[in-house]
């Protein structure tokens, strides 16, 4: 099991039951390696499983990182990424992209994934994304005095209204993000 860009490692518990490894670009507690993911410094075929949550959009060159994934992948091995497509700018001045659903897809297909075999998901519909824009915008930014008194209304009054309307989004055009899972043949 590798977590690629694994920052602080939070998904580390819940792997206690196999050999889970960790890697990222910058040192920490809980990385095992430290190297560009379109670098990683294992034999191919080393992996059964690959999580990869919110650093997609922070490569310069996603294609090769996912071409990495995959041939690290063992084979039937499963991919599971998750990357954004409507979000502010954070990590500034390393975030490079958001994606849609067909970048995504064709990002898989030019690293050799069957189509056949990718489950892409949309992580909520308008609603939820209007929700979670309001709640993460600048209204809550520690330079604006008046984010106490907005608090009860980002974090709970207009998520508590947006949420439950998200069903009625049977799209999902407009998205905070994907869930990908992704089999390699």
């Amino acid at each position: 099991m590798l977590d690629a860009g694994a920052g602080p490692g939070p998904y580390k518990p819940l792997f206690n039951h196999c050999h889970y490894e960790a890697t990222d670009y910058h040192p920490d507690t809980n990385i095992d390696f430290v190297c560009s993911l379109d670098r990683i410094p294992k034999a191919n075929k080393s992996y059964s499983h690959i999580i990869c949550t919110e650093t997609l959009e922070h490569v310069e060159y996603p294609q090769d990182v996912i071409n990495e994934f995959y041939n690290l992948l063992k084979p039937h091995g499963k991919l599971f990424l998750t990357c954004p497509q409507g979000w502010a700018i954070h990590q500034a001045p390393n975030n490079y992209y958001n994606f849609t659903k067909f970048g995504i897809y064709s990002l898989l297909r030019n690293a050799g994934f069957n189509q056949l075999k990718v489950k892409i998901t949309p992580k909520g519909g308008w609603f939820w994304m209007m929700s979670n824009q309001i709640r993460d915008s600048g209204l809550w930014s520690n330079h604006n005095p008046l984010k106490w008194i907005l608090y009860p209304f980002t974090h709970v009054l207009i998520p508590l209204l947006l949420f439950p309307l998200d069903s009625l989004d049977r799209k999902k055009e407009w998205t905070n993000g994907y869930l990908v899972e992704a089999e390699r043949d």
